[in-house]
């Protein structure tokens, strides 16, 4: 409530939601967007008529908004494709921000035992119990992992996304210095089969996306 009545450049970004008001229901307190959502981006990602133009237009604009938020020193820490919206123009809209921290809304609480979404959590924060900008940029980068590959950040116990993607990217064939060698590598990227047979993508797109990705998942904070 706070975030979206103060007048700020979050308040009026064109991917947050717009506060319509307030109210008791029950007892407890609601907050009311003006939305019209086609539908989640977590139900999205699988889907075949979701295509390459229309993920990539999604991860630009929420980084965009990631970078807005990061400017007025605040970190969402909860980013996951369950919380973000997509119209019938596949315009994102954020819809929760319900552990946002810094800046005015001060630091994590002590004792808080939720740490952000399974999958994408970033393990330093993990290791140290400190939660930096970069932990959010970890968090979107396997979101963006989770666009190009069409897979969940957890499908299951035991499997995570970014170190799935890392191990097949490193396992596939690496262009080498003989052109004719080179015609017979497949693009090093990630990027699911059926994305790759849209009129929209570009291969040096999709292997500068992959590695952008996998650079952010590191462990090293530097990269």
């Amino acid at each position: 409530m706070k975030l979206l009545t103060v007048s700020s450049p979050l308040s009026s970004h064109h991917n947050m939601v717009k506060l319509i008001g307030s109210c008791l229901v029950n007892g407890r307190l609601a907050a009311v967007y003006e939305l019209d959502p086609l539908d989640t981006l977590r139900n999205l990602l699988p889907r075949d008529d979701f295509g390459w133009f229309s993920r990539i237009k999604v991860a630009i604009q929420f980084a965009c908004l990631l970078e807005a938020f990061h400017s007025q020193h605040l970190k969402l820490r909860n980013i996951c494709a369950d919380n973000l919206v997509l119209d019938k123009v596949c315009h994102l809209k954020l819809v929760d921000f319900g552990m946002l921290v810094g800046g005015d809304f001060g630091d994590i609480p002590p004792f808080e035992k939720v740490w952000g979404c399974v999958g994408y959590v970033d393990p330093c924060f993990s290791d140290t119990g400190k939660f930096l900008d970069k932990s959010d940029v970890f968090s979107y980068s396997v979101l963006l992992l989770e666009l190009v590959t069409k897979r969940a950040a957890q499908e299951e116990d035991y499997f995570y996304l970014h170190i799935w993607a890392r191990g097949e990217y490193e396992t596939r064939p690496k262009k080498t210095q003989h052109r004719k060698d080179c015609r017979q590598c497949p693009p090093v990227v990630v990027v699911h089969e059926s994305l790759r047979g849209s009129t929209w993508f570009d291969a040096k797109d999709g292997a500068a996306i992959t590695k952008l990705a996998l650079r952010c998942v590191s462990h090293d904070l530097d990269q």
